[in-house]
Formats: structure tokens, C-alpha cells, sequence
């Protein structure tokens, strides 16, 4: 079970140091977790890498293309081993992605620990649209939420570098702080903020464990 307030302050320092990750997690079941959300067996695939494809459900009346953040996964990738290099972190392991090709979009998966996903999800044209953290069922939470948010906040300002990083991973950690602080209330959390077109969302829930998305609008 995750217990999201022991881990609420931890996670507010997070934005300072990577810590270790669980030695026992329990780890994320997907397609568990997506179905939980209320999503439909047609509305997403979970692929061999982990990753949730969510369907685009195009409207005849308005098939204006999808909005990305305009650069490549490879680049995200460059740029977020730039960040965390800046942070004093050294070399991390993301580097460039193994994308898997999907019905509507293609994908890519890293595995942040036994308990934390980073999901991307990349346009057919090559640039990404959007990234979302999973953070799932664990015993150490105080720890995964360090590492959930440390990463999630350099995610954002790898995607928003001209951002102040007050506006990009700072809007990042308002969103998962109030989730979590609506979780501790009423056992569900949901918050967003949009900054300069792009939008940051988490849910926080005993089910869903803790999400944090990343995605332009």
C-alpha cells in the first residue's frame, strides 16, 4: 500500500537528490492499472515494453492534428541527462529510447525502479506528446515519491527549458502535492495546472497509486 503522506515531505525534497529505490517493491501491473482508471480494453493497449497507449478517438467533424511538445524522444532524452547533470546527478540511465510502434501512436518505456514507469508517447511524425510517471502499489513510499517526483520535475524542465524551472517543475510538484493532499482528505486526488501550453495533471488514489502527466494543449 502506498502511504503517500509519509512520503509527502520526503517527496517535497526530492527536487534536490535521487535517492535509492525500494529493495522489495511491488511492481506495476498495467493493463491492472489502466483498467482501473476506467479505461475501456478499446480506449488504450499496454505494450511488451509496459508502456499504455492511449487510442485517439477521432471526431469526422474535426481531425486537426494532434499537439506535441515539437521535439523527438531522442532529444527529450539529451535534454533530461543535461538537467540532471546541472542538478549535480551525473549520468543517468535514459538515454535514447526503444520505441515500440503502435496503432495510433508509438511508445516507449523506462523503468524508473520495481514501482515508478516513465510512459512516453510519440506521434507518427516522430515528435512527443506526451510523458506520464506510474508510480504503483509500494511499501516505500517515502523513497518512490523522491524518486517519482525528482524525475517528473526534470522531465518538465527537460520539455520546458526556456521555462523558469518555478513555472515547469515547480507547476509539476503544485499538481502532485495537491493530489496527494486530496488523497490524505478523501482517498482520491486529482489536480492540473497549465503553464504556457503545457499541462500538467496527477491523480492520486489507493487503486491507481500516484500518476503525474506531462502533455501539451
Amino acid at each position: 500500500m502506498i502511504d503517500f503522506r509519509k512520503g509527502l515531505f520526503v517527496g517535497l525534497l526530492a527536487l534536490g537528490a535521487i535517492g535509492c529505490s525500494s529493495p522489495e517493491p511491488e511492481v506495476i501491473d498495467m493493463d491492472e492499472m489502466a483498467a482501473e482508471a476506467g479505461l475501456s480494453e478499446d480506449d488504450y493497449e499496454v505494450h511488451e515494453n509496459g508502456a499504455i497507449e492511449i487510442k485517439s478517438k477521432v471526431d469526422d467533424t474535426n481531425t486537426a492534428q494532434d499537439k506535441t511538445f515539437g521535439i523527438t524522444p531522442d532529444e527529450f532524452g539529451s535534454r533530461l541527462s543535461a538537467e540532471a547533470k546541472e542538478v549535480g546527478l551525473g549520468d543517468i540511465a535514459v538515454g535514447k529510447f526503444n520505441l515500440e510502434e503502435g496503432s495510433v501512436n508509438d511508445v516507449f518505456s523506462e523503468v524508473i525502479s520495481d514501482a515508478i514507469a516513465m510512459n512516453g508517447t510519440v506521434d507518427k511524425n516522430g515528435e512527443l506528446k506526451s510523458v506520464t510517471f506510474i508510480m504503483g502499489q509500494t511499501d516505500n513510499g517515502d523513497t518512490e515519491i523522491m524518486n517519482m517526483m525528482m524525475m517528473a520535475g526534470l522531465s518538465a524542465r527537460a520539455i520546458s527549458p526556456d521555462q523558469p524551472k518555478e513555472q515547469s517543475a515547480g507547476a509539476l510538484t503544485e499538481v502532485v502535492v495537491e493530489a496527494m493532499k486530496q488523497y490524505g482528505e478523501s482517498g482520491e486526488g486529482k489536480a492540473s495546472k497549465t503553464v504556457d501550453n503545457v499541462k500538467y495533471s496527477s491523480t492520486a488514489s489507493e487503486t491507481l497509486g500516484l500518476w503525474a502527466v506531462i502533455e501539451p494543449v
